[in-house]
């Protein structure tokens, strides 16, 4: 039954198939030759041999079934943008194992090829427009890919289209789903101006004590590139986005300082330390969260089990700009379901 569905066979799927025959065929020889019946023993030989050529079978089961699956949807692939999708971007939208990976030239089609698989997946009633989660980057993007989509997919579906959220806004969503009310963002989140006068007037107000003083003379010292408080108060501000970012501790930071150029890194912390505590502070306060802050907070509900990941298609645009956080992110919403995909 497997192996004749007419469906794309996943090779998650095949594993369980396999291990599943393993441990029915795991009866010693001896027993086996005492003790089957004649159809016993006829049943362990097909087991092994399925056993032995299961990816040979579930490749020519997969290959027969994006065979049939180009025909009968040739007529939505000719039309669903301008221009007919082209072979590859047709096998990129059937094909549905658990991971998939588009490799594609800029200007090659991959918004083409992304609503394709979209409109493919509702249109062979695979899933549902609120199952798929389709992510772009950055907020432009998103609204320009939502358009399109909207034009392409909106005679097919004229309730709802699936919704292209930005990862923001997804860590948005999950966070207002457990909590109920949506978490107040910092201003600072969405303004970067703002934020680099934040840290400017905090490195001020450190510079009146002496003794930072001297520690931001030595750090210019050994670093060329650093010419005033100005340079300094710039460095800390982009190293404090990259360490939130990067969902480590200040003590992890200090146990990985290199042994090379050991006295520079020590003198950055040393900067960086107070400037991190009143980044901190101002959050705080204001009971606000920034970006890097909402990304672990919904990884966390997700791992926990509060967040209950409704979606078994997650299409990702652009994924080679994925950051560790977000990586855990989806990472965490793949492991929620066993029958979600990646794309």
């Amino acid at each position: 039954a497997f192996l004749d569905s007419a469906a794309y066979r996943r090779d998650s799927q095949r594993q369980w198939f396999v291990n599943r025959c393993q441990a029915v065929s795991s009866v010693s020889t001896a027993l086996k030759a005492q003790f089957a019946t004649s159809r016993q023993q006829s049943t362990f030989k097909y087991l092994a041999a399925f056993v032995a050529a299961s990816e040979e079978k579930v490749k020519k089961a997969n290959a027969k079934f994006l065979q049939q699956e180009s025909i009968k949807f040739k007529s939505f692939f000719d039309t669903i943008e301008k221009n007919p999708l082209t072979g590859a971007q047709r096998q990129a939208c059937l094909i549905n194992e658990d991971c998939n990976l588009v490799l594609a030239g800029a200007g090659t089609g991959k918004t083409s090829t992304m609503i394709g698989r979209a409109g493919y997946l509702l249109a062979s009633e695979q899933t549902k427009p609120e199952q798929i989660l389709m992510l772009a980057f950055a907020k432009k993007a998103a609204e320009e890919m939502q358009d399109r989509q909207d034009k392409c997919l909106s005679a097919m579906l004229p309730q709802a289209t699936p919704t292209i959220k930005t990862f923001h806004a997804l860590g948005l969503e999950i966070i207002s789903t457990v909590e109920g009310r949506r978490p107040t963002l910092t201003a600072f989140a969405e303004d970067n101006a703002l934020f680099t006068r934040f840290i400017d007037n905090v490195v001020a107000e450190l510079m009146q004590d002496a003794a930072y003083q001297e520690k931001v003379m030595k750090f210019c010292d050994c670093s060329p590139s650093l010419n005033s408080t100005s340079d300094v108060s710039q460095f800390l501000a982009d190293f404090l986005v990259l360490f939130k970012q990067s969902s480590q501790t200040l003590a992890v930071l200090k146990k990985r300082i290199p042994k090379k150029d050991k006295s520079r890194f020590t003198l950055l912390i040393a900067l960086f330390e107070p400037v991190f505590a009143a980044y901190q502070l101002h959050l705080s306060d204001r009971n606000e969260i920034d970006f890097a802050d909402m990304i672990e907070k919904a990884i966390e509900y997700i791992e926990n089990g509060r967040y209950h990941s409704p979606y078994q298609h997650i299409l990702i645009d652009e994924f080679q700009d994925i950051s560790q956080p977000r990586a855990r992110l989806i990472k965490a919403l793949l492991a929620q379901r066993d029958d979600v995909v990646l794309f």
